[in-house]
């Protein structure tokens, strides 16, 4: 009697831990061109240039990778940025995007869409909005340490390229993960 007690204790005890496990571990990451966000630098920096060859840094900061292939969908400019924190740089948050000419404006809004229904299918959309330049963006999937915000931005703004000419840029941020915040520090 006292061992069918014993066992039907322990398999309740076994399920509960089982099924509660996944609470106590770390909050999940986003991934952005294979890597997590919080790799170090030296392992973002070998694997991005195994799948897209050398990239230009212009300092341990950053990482860029100029007509790359993410996801399936097509970006001019990959850009990884990183953050400094007890000793080692670490990745925090990323920009890909596509630019068009000014008179693009409906070409870009389909790209946007598309990267947008693309994104869905990992992501679940929580915010749709427009920006004070009238185009519509679109934040998915929750940040794992702010609940109030997201993961990733997907939209369209108008900027100018590196020669200063007036472009549509259709943008995929990873919003910063926020590795080394002062209260951290204190």
């Amino acid at each position: 009697m006292k061992i069918g007690l014993f066992l039907g204790r322990f398999l309740i005890l076994l399920v509960f831990v089982v099924t509660f496990s996944g609470y106590a571990s770390d909050k999940v990451l986003p991934k952005v061109a294979g890597v997590e966000m919080g790799s170090t630098y030296n392992y973002v920096k070998k694997t991005l240039d195994s799948r897209f060859g050398p990239g230009s840094t212009s300092d341990s900061g950053h990482l860029v990778y100029y007509n790359v292939d993410i996801g399936g969908l097509p970006f001019d400019c990959a850009n990884f940025a990183f953050v400094f924190y007890e000793g080692t740089y670490y990745l925090d948050s990323a920009e890909l995007y596509t630019l068009f000419d000014p008179g693009d404006v409906d070409a870009a809004k389909l790209v946007r869409d598309y990267y947008k229904s693309v994104y869905e299918k990992k992501y679940y959309l929580d915010k749709t909005a427009t920006g004070s330049d009238g185009f519509k963006y679109y934040g998915m999937g929750a940040h794992p340490y702010d609940e109030s915000k997201v993961s990733v931005l997907i939209g369209c703004e108008r900027t100018k390229n590196k020669l200063g000419e007036k472009k549509i840029c259709v943008y995929v941020r990873y919003v910063p993960m926020g590795y080394g915040k002062l209260d951290d520090e204190i």
